[in-house]
């Protein structure tokens, strides 16, 4: 979403602040908007495609925006024609090729795509899918509709919990004649941020943890000699 800027998105989550007292200062709401960024990288990166040129070697550099210690190769496919003349095939991680880092390569081509046991020739193309990074800048931004809405959200979640922290450690010398508004208020907001960290979860598709199952019985034993079991004392049968 080309339009989506860093500028928009904080005139978005101030308007669903609805913070006309302004309690949340500006650059509060500026480091919200980053960590939730940062939590939406972590939780749900973003999926690019990219062609690489073969140069008849098993040695090709990847995309500049494939990040070191982040970015992770999901799928090299190749031969990759127009028209097709060769069926293509998905490559094994395992068997056929590694990325690595080389340090004497330029800074942008350090990240490496090695191939094993083959060398694209000159002019073929090969395919890979990889994680990055989404980006939100002054000026521009890679969100997707639903990357928006999740970095909205968890801002939301973020501002939210910076307000019921505020009024729970609130020093205002009226708090002990209104020590339940403000408690109450306090609640309030971590209550509206639970609600927007549900809708976060929805937007990147983590789901509710499923619990364990388990299963509770009442055995009726009789003990010998009317002793106690070590971890079942008869007087709690």
């Amino acid at each position: 979403m080309a339009d989506v800027t860093l500028e928009a998105m904080r005139r978005s989550l101030r308007a669903k602040l609805q913070d006309d007292a302004q309690l949340i200062a500006p650059d509060e709401v500026e480091t919200n908007i980053e960590d939730a960024l940062r939590q939406l990288n972590l939780d749900h990166p973003l999926l690019q495609v990219s062609d690489l040129a073969g140069d008849g070697t098993a040695d090709i550099a990847l995309p500049t925006d494939f990040l070191k210690g982040y970015s992770v190769l999901k799928d090299v496919e190749t031969p990759v024609e127009d028209p097709p003349l060769t069926p293509p095939s998905i490559l094994d991680v395992q068997d056929d090729y590694f990325n690595y880092e080389d340090p004497s390569k330029p800074a942008d081509e350090q990240q490496r795509l090695r191939f094993r046991c083959s060398a694209p020739q000159v002019g073929q193309v090969v395919r890979v899918s990889y994680t990055t990074e989404y980006t939100l800048t002054e000026t521009s931004s890679n969100l997707d509709p639903h990357a928006y809405l999740a970095v909205m959200y968890q801002g939301l979640v973020l501002c939210f919990r910076t307000l019921a922290a505020r009024f729970t450690q609130s020093q205002d010398p009226t708090i002990l004649a209104d020590a339940v508004d403000y408690g109450g208020r306090s609640g309030q907001f971590l209550f509206l941020s639970e609600r927007h960290q549900a809708a976060y979860k929805a937007a990147v598709g983590i789901g509710t943890p499923v619990k364990a199952a388990q299963a509770m019985v009442d055995w009726d034993i009789g003990v010998l000699r009317r002793a106690d079991f070590i971890w079942h004392p008869r007087r709690s049968r």
